[in-house]
């Protein structure tokens, strides 16, 4: 029987090289599911960053900072390199033309003048006991309350008719509001709710709120509007309701003691502003770049103000002087010089706006006669063909900006100047004024065209409209006038101006996100994003995630640009709404493709919304002056707008936001109405809501 030899067991493995072998593939297995990740991610990013640029550069699409660098021009030929241009109009320091041209001067001026001017009636407060004493016309209601017990009704003439009605409110009068053992949160949102409103609440006042709102609430209130009945609610919980400036979201807070509670306060300056101005502007008056020009003050109606009083307190003169407007028509003399409140024994507080605020054309004129060197000067450089700021063009950071201040003053000056002569019937004198301010716009034709520069020219836009629109209500232009203006108007595209500077600050977006994410880039503002994007690197950041970072910014900036038609000179809300929305969506979240895009992402709703504004104006003035000359040839407005093409303009100019007609209703022979649809696509009649993108 044979024996089998039993072979040697082979010596077992120890601890430590069984460990050191498995941690061998475990790094083995990180480092290599790292190079993957880096690898595909890495791919994915350069791979969408591609992609972009060739589908924006076969739309003809300038990514390259390179493109945008302007050619060099002779100095004979520029009209900065003109005496004192640059000086005046590159930059964004306070120079020698802002405060020459400061109106401050004029009050300076003013206080050693002759008076010719007396105090002027703007309006006129009538206090009443209760709402049977308003003597309510049909269609009038509460505007507006402050106080605790106290409300205010405005009424101003309206564009249709001679008499007076009341501007819309808030709420109309409730027969009865009633609440049955319910919570404090929920009355205060229920009557919120009624007036209309949005509503935020402070943190100190949401303690005060689920404090209270320990018991139920039982209530009933008769005759009362929804927001009287709040601010009693309030009022009653030691709440208050603060207006949030513009916005049309209110802010509940904790009283604070040692502040006069007048609820909505800013509301009430801001209405009685506006009845006052649409009172001045009743007359040969113009309200306009700060100052307040009349030739006939006996031809201003003043604005008719209703108080219902439901105090014992008698109202004082100084009651009166605390809710006018402190900062109306920003008029550059102190607030508190004026307007003067005087009594009367009807029960009637008159109104008045101090002499020193007020200026006849030929002051005016008198005292602005002193810079006609500096306008000479100016129209002497603008003989030149072309204009370049000098600088440097290296970096899109380091370009020069036109001075926003500058352009401004220049404005003004020469639009109040305009408004002076159109008051003295002088038309032919106003369009030499005009003209200069017209050829203003060619100084800012430096390129690359920045959104300064595109925001700076709307500025000059609305400085010229508001001066055509003006001499078209005193019916003082003349059909030479008339289509000289409209010439000039229809030039003006001010979408298209607007899409060429937002593809400047894409290429500025993402110049600056390359030079920060290159640790060697030491230039300028990109210095302030490489703290970030070095931290980034140094925690591993594939590069990928930088590249999917440029092509989001690309994309969102082409989304914005895509939404202006510039052939059409509009711009589409939905489509604004859109990208909007995706770009708020964008940096609330934190997304590694998105993140460094929204970093640098600056909010160009306003200017959209700012260029909207004042291209439709452009456009209603446009067809106004149409208009105007339709009346001065045939007698009376026509009945559409039809009948104005083609003789009286070639091509009726459409709505700026959505391309829709501009709606147009003749009032009587000599009057109309001529508005845009506005941001909600809704045809409100012609009624401007004045805190919110939307209305008429």
């Amino acid at each position: 029987m044979n024996s089998q030899t039993k072979s040697p067991l082979p010596p077992k493995t120890s601890w430590a090289v069984w460990f050191f072998r498995w941690a061998l593939m475990g790094v083995t297995g990180v480092v290599l599911l790292a190079i993957a990740f880096y690898s595909i991610e890495n791919s994915r990013g350069r791979r969408a960053w591609e992609n972009c640029r060739r589908e924006l550069e076969a739309k003809g699409e300038q990514l390259h900072w390179s493109a945008f660098i302007p050619a060099a021009i002779s100095d004979d030929k520029n009209i900065l390199a003109a005496p004192r241009m640059s000086e005046w109009f590159v930059g964004r320091d306070r120079n020698e033309i802002i405060t020459r041209l400061a109106f401050t001067n004029l009050v300076e001026f003013g206080h050693g003048r002759a008076h010719t001017t007396k105090p002027m009636t703007v309006a006129e407060i009538r206090i009443v006991q209760s709402n049977s004493d308003l003597n309510v016309q049909d269609g009038d209601t509460p505007l507006y309350h402050f106080g605790q017990h106290q409300i205010l009704c405005i009424r101003r003439p309206t564009a249709q008719t001679n008499q007076t009605t009341a501007i819309s409110c808030s709420g109309e009068v409730l027969p009865e509001i009633m609440f049955d053992e319910a919570l404090l949160s929920d009355v205060i949102k229920n009557l919120v709710r009624l007036t209309g409103r949005r509503y935020e609440v402070a943190p100190d006042a949401a303690r005060q709120i689920v404090s209270s709102s320990k018991q139920t609430i039982s209530l009933v209130l008769k005759n009362v509007t929804a927001s009287q009945a709040l601010l009693d609610v309030l009022n009653h919980y030691n709440l208050q309701w603060v207006e949030a400036g513009k916005s049309s979201i209110g802010r509940i807070e904790l009283k604070d003691p040692t502040v006069t509670q007048i609820p909505g306060y800013p509301k009430v300056q801001e209405e009685i502003e506006r009845v006052i101005r649409y009172a001045l502007n009743s007359g040969a008056t113009t309200v306009a770049q700060g100052m307040v020009l009349t030739a006939n003050p006996d031809r201003v109606k003043p604005a008719q103000i209703t108080m219902i009083r439901k105090t014992e307190k008698t109202l004082t003169d100084q009651d009166i002087l605390e809710i006018l407007p402190t900062n109306a028509f920003g008029l550059p003399a102190p607030a508190i010089s004026r307007f003067r409140v005087e009594s009367t024994e009807s029960k009637t507080f008159r109104i008045l706006l101090d002499a020193s605020q007020i200026y006849t054309p030929q002051e005016f004129l008198e005292w602005s006669n002193q810079f006609q060197s500096e306008f000479d000067r100016i129209r002497e450089a603008l003989k030149r063909p072309l204009s370049s700021m000098a600088g440097n063009f290296s970096e899109p950071w380091l370009v020069p900006t036109p001075n926003y201040k500058s352009f401004r003053a220049l404005a003004e000056m020469l639009a109040q100047r305009a408004q002076s002569h159109l008051l003295l019937k002088q038309p032919q004198d106003a369009v030499r004024e005009l003209k200069l301010l017209w050829q203003m716009f060619r100084i800012l034709e430096s390129k690359p065209i920045t959104l300064v520069s595109a925001m700076t020219e709307t500025a000059l836009v609305e400085c010229y409209v508001d001066v055509v629109r003006n001499g078209i209500r005193l019916n003082s232009w003349q059909e030479p006038q008339l289509l000289a203006i409209q010439e000039e108007l229809s030039e003006i595209n001010l979408p298209s101006l607007l899409a060429t500077a937002l593809r400047y600050e894409r290429v500025y977006g993402l110049r600056m996100m390359n030079v920060a994410f290159d640790a060697s880039g030491q230039t300028g503002l990109a210095n302030q994003l490489q703290t970030t994007y070095k931290a980034a690197r140094d925690l591993g950041m594939p590069h990928g995630w930088f590249d999917q970072n440029l092509a989001t910014l690309a994309r969102l900036a082409q989304k914005s640009i895509d939404s202006i038609d510039p052939t059409n000179r509009s711009i589409s809300v939905e489509q604004v709404k859109a990208w909007h929305a995706d770009e708020r969506s964008m940096i609330a979240e934190f997304r590694p493709y998105t993140f460094f895009a929204g970093s640098i992402l600056f909010n160009r709703v306003g200017s959209f919304r700012t260029v909207a504004r004042i291209q439709t104006l452009t456009h209603e003035a446009i067809i106004a002056c149409a208009l105007e000359g339709f009346r001065i040839k045939n007698g009376p407005y026509p009945a559409a707008l039809g009948s104005l093409s083609p003789a009286l303009v070639q091509k009726l100019p459409r709505d700026p936001i959505g391309g829709s007609p501009m709606k147009y209703r003749r009032l009587s022979e000599d009057k109309f109405l001529l508005y845009s649809i506005g941001c909600d696509n809704h045809d409100d009649g012609g009624v401007s809501e004045k805190d919110s993108v939307l209305g008429d």
